[in-house]
């Protein structure tokens, strides 16, 4: 399976986004690991109009915040957050930055302000490298 990965601007908060289209199975998405935002684009099975052409489903998902937690080896790990963020969960989230194999100085969480129309950092700062 071959996969183009690309960097596009975010359709939520207009930041950079990943973009990956896969080109054995058509689909592609988009994730921003700053809000949150998420859109998947795939062909529906047995589907196709009557020119032969086939056809789509796009679902969206709107970003509510994201997470980026680093690992001291280099691993990470990145994601949305698909919830309201509680007290309890940011306090989980800043206690298990604490955890020695984690590098908290690369490690953030934000939220999504649907009023301001902007992200919000909860918990560290975003990294500059970070599409």
């Amino acid at each position: 399976m071959t996969a183009v990965l690309d960097v596009e601007d975010c359709p939520q908060c207009g930041w950079r986004a990943f973009f990956d289209f896969q080109t054995r199975t058509l689909s592609a998405s988009i994730f921003c690991p700053r809000c949150g935002y998420q859109e998947e684009t795939r062909p529906l099975k047995k589907r196709k109009t009557k020119r032969g052409d086939l056809i789509y489903r796009t679902t969206r998902q709107p970003g509510k915040g994201a997470y980026l937690i680093k690992r001291c080896t280099g691993v990470s790990e990145i994601g949305a957050v698909h919830g309201s963020l509680t007290e309890r969960t940011i306090t989980r989230f800043r206690k298990d930055l604490q955890h020695p194999g984690i590098d908290p100085a690369q490690s953030f969480l934000t939220r999504w302000n649907p009023q301001r129309q902007r992200v919000e950092m909860v918990v560290g700062k975003f990294p500059r490298d970070l599409p």
